[in-house]
């Protein structure tokens, strides 16, 4: 049977918007699974603009995708690849590292800020300092 004839008995049906592709609904299950993989490379990414290793083209790619991935309008699959394109097999990854409960991960991540925060006044103060002279 043609596609044309399945779309006239009704046999296929698809919910399309007019603002683009369309719409597809996962279940309970499948959307919690999906968060999580989210939450997951979100986090990562984070800690990633948060490290001292990072240089600044990683933090500004990194920035991008993140706003990608926190997005409600990009659709699932988009996300999907991008984590694939960032973290290659990201699911094996999140079982391999998966993200601490413990408050000390808060704690050191709160320590890499408050240390960015001194080290971004005394590069002000080294900067006062030169012109001064």
């Amino acid at each position: 049977m043609s596609a044309k004839r399945r779309m006239k008995s009704g046999a296929v049906s698809k919910t399309t918007t007019t603002n683009g592709p369309p719409q597809i609904t996962l279940s309970e299950e499948k959307q919690k699974e999906l968060d999580n993989e989210l939450n997951w490379c979100i986090y990562q990414l984070e800690f990633g603009i948060k490290s001292k290793e990072a240089d600044e083209y990683q933090k500004q790619e990194s920035k991008k995708a993140l706003t990608t991935l926190k997005s409600k309008k990009t659709p699932n699959a988009q996300k999907r690849q991008l984590m694939r394109v960032i973290f290659g097999d990201y699911r094996t990854l999140m079982k391999t590292y998966p993200i601490p409960t413990t408050t000390d991960s808060t704690i050191t991540m709160e320590k890499s800020e408050e240390e960015n925060k001194e080290e971004k006044k005394d590069e002000e103060n080294n900067n006062e300092s030169t012109t001064k002279e």
